[in-house]
C-alpha cells in the first residue's frame, strides 16, 4: 500500500521582531504556511516538497536570526486542516472582507469565502493584505488579469468581484490549484482559469491588463522577465512577499527589465510594488 504524503511541522523560536524575515528565508527554502505568535514561527511543508539537505540548509538560516529549531514532527493531513481551520477568523481589508465557510462575513464589504487547506492566502498575512488593500484601484471593470502563485485563489477572485474579465492563476503546487478552483466554485465563480504549473502556462497567450504576483522574492526575482512579457503595454505589475530591506533590490530588478516601481505600499516588515513600463 503507497504510504499517504504527510504534513511536516518546524517550530521555531527566537526574536519576535525578527519573526518576518525567517519565514521570508523558509519560504524560499519551501515552505508554504506559518504560523507566528510571541516569538514562535511554525513553518508547515508538504512531506513530498521536502527538498534534499534541508536540515543544513535549515542551519545556515535560522541561527544568525537568533532563531533556533526547536522540533520537526510529521502529521497527517487532515490533522493540519483541522489545527488551521481552528485558528481561522474573518479578515477585513480595503473593500474585501475575506472569511472561512464556517463564520459570517463583515457586513458592508465584499464576502471572499476562502477555505485554505494547505495553500498560503487566507488575508492573515501581510503579503496578501498589502494587494488586497489596493487591488480595488488597480483592476478596473472588464480589464484582464494574471494571478502568479494564486495559492488559495483569494487575490483572482477578489479581481473578479471587482469586475475583472479574463482572470488566469497558476499555482505549482497542485494541493493550491485544486484549492483555489474549489474556493471560486464555492463563490460561483467558475470561469476563472486556474492552471498548475509555472509562468510558462501562460506562455503565448494574450497579455494580461493587471499582473499580481505574491510569492518571494528569490521567485519573483527569477520570473520578473516573464511577468513582464505576460503584462500588456500600459499595464500594471503588483509584486508582494519582499521584506522592506529587498526594496531596493526589487526597483533595481524592475528598472533592468525596462519598468519602474510607481508606488511602495507597507505593512510591518513586508511591501508591494506597483510597478509600470518606464
Amino acid at each position: 500500500m503507497t504510504q499517504t504524503s504527510g504534513t511536516l511541522v518546524f517550530t521555531f523560536t527566537g526574536p519576535a521582531e525578527h519573526s518576518g524575515w525567517l519565514v521570508a528565508e523558509l519560504a524560499e527554502l519551501g515552505f508554504g504556511a506559518f504560523d507566528e505568535h510571541d516569538g514562535r514561527v511554525d513553518a508547515f511543508m508538504d512531506e513530498s516538497a521536502m527538498p534534499a539537505g534541508l536540515f543544513p540548509e535549515l542551519a545556515g538560516v535560522v541561527a544568525p536570526m537568533g532563531y533556533r529549531l526547536e522540533e520537526s514532527l510529521r502529521v497527517a493531513p487532515e490533522n493540519w486542516n483541522a489545527t488551521w481551520e481552528a485558528g481561522i477568523e474573518p479578515v477585513s481589508v480595503g473593500r474585501f472582507c475575506i472569511h472561512p465557510p464556517w463564520h459570517a462575513p463583515e457586513d458592508g464589504l465584499i464576502p471572499l469565502c476562502i477555505e485554505p487547506k494547505m495553500s498560503f492566502g487566507t488575508a492573515h498575512h501581510e503579503t496578501t493584505r498589502l494587494i488586497l488593500s489596493i487591488l480595488a484601484e488597480l483592476v478596473m471593470p472588464g480589464q484582464s488579469v494574471l494571478d502568479a502563485g494564486t495559492g488559495t485563489g483569494v487575490l483572482a477572485l477578489a479581481a473578479r468581484k471587482l469586475g475583472a474579465g479574463r482572470i488566469t492563476g497558476f499555482d505549482i503546487d497542485p494541493w493550491s490549484q485544486e484549492n483555489a478552483v474549489e474556493n471560486l466554485e464555492r463563490n460561483g465563480e467558475t470561469d476563472v482559469e486556474i492552471l498548475a504549473g509555472g509562468i510558462a502556462c501562460v506562455e503565448g497567450r494574450p497579455p494580461f491588463d493587471v499582473v499580481i504576483a505574491n510569492i518571494n522574492r528569490a521567485v519573483l526575482l527569477d520570473m520578473l522577465p516573464a511577468l513582464v512579457k505576460a503584462c500588456s503595454d500600459g499595464g500594471t505589475i503588483v509584486l508582494s512577499g519582499v521584506l522592506a530591506p529587498d526594496e531596493t533590490v526589487m526597483r533595481t530588478a524592475l528598472s533592468d527589465v525596462g519598468w519602474a516601481c510607481e508606488r511602495v505600499i507597507v505593512e510591518g516588515e513586508w511591501i508591494a510594488l506597483v510597478a509600470r513600463c518606464a
